[in-house]
């Protein structure tokens, strides 16, 4: 019988969690506002169909890594040649990571909040690709104009939702509010339509 290895038990509950999420919005997709609109169903279920099948092989691995691996060495992870290389992380690298990318969730969160999902989508993309990824002006901005372009494009041209009268945020409704303008309108992308 194998020793049921304590250490990965974090890392198999968070796979499980993913599993368990994504298969219940595609559920929601597929059968509960789908029933309604097809085509409001088409761009979740694209995404989730895949993202239930990437997280439940997540969560058959973590379960394989349970039953094959001792508590007393580290997890391999593999390196780039395909050899196992073992990487122990201090808790401080780890706390600091996780710590850093909650931010960026956070910030992002409040980016859609205040300025909305036209400006926020670009921009973190932009931002992070710069900042924490280290990508050059070239790389950072081209992926930002093709994330805004394929937003843009795909909600409002293709699937006829328009984010821009819907997603807008604070700072931009008090904006067009005190300006007496459409904000937003500066923002979208009308060649593509």
């Amino acid at each position: 019988m194998a020793i049921f290895n304590l250490r990965l038990l974090p890392r198999l509950l968070f796979a499980l969690f993913f599993t368990g999420l994504f298969a219940w919005m595609l559920w929601e997709a597929w059968f509960g506002f789908g029933q309604i609109s097809a085509g409001a169903a088409l761009f979740p279920i694209a995404i989730l169909v895949p993202a239930v099948v990437i997280a439940a092989l997540a969560t058959v691995q973590e379960l394989l890594k349970h039953r094959n691996s001792p508590q007393h060495e580290p997890t391999p992870i593999e390196a780039d040649l395909g050899a196992a290389v073992p990487i122990i992380l201090e808790p401080g690298v780890e706390r600091r990571r996780t710590l850093v990318i909650l931010a960026w969730i956070v910030g992002f969160y409040l980016g859609i909040c205040l300025v909305g999902w036209v400006i926020t989508a670009p921009l973190s993309v932009l931002l992070y690709l710069k900042i924490a990824g280290r990508e050059s002006w070239v790389v950072s901005v081209s992926s930002a104009i093709l994330a805004w372009l394929f937003f843009d494009g795909v909600f409002d041209c293709l699937l006829k939702i328009p984010l821009s009268e819907r997603l807008t945020g604070i700072f931009i409704e008090q904006l067009q509010e005190a300006l007496g303008i459409d904000v937003t309108r500066y923002v979208l992308v009308p060649f593509i339509c």
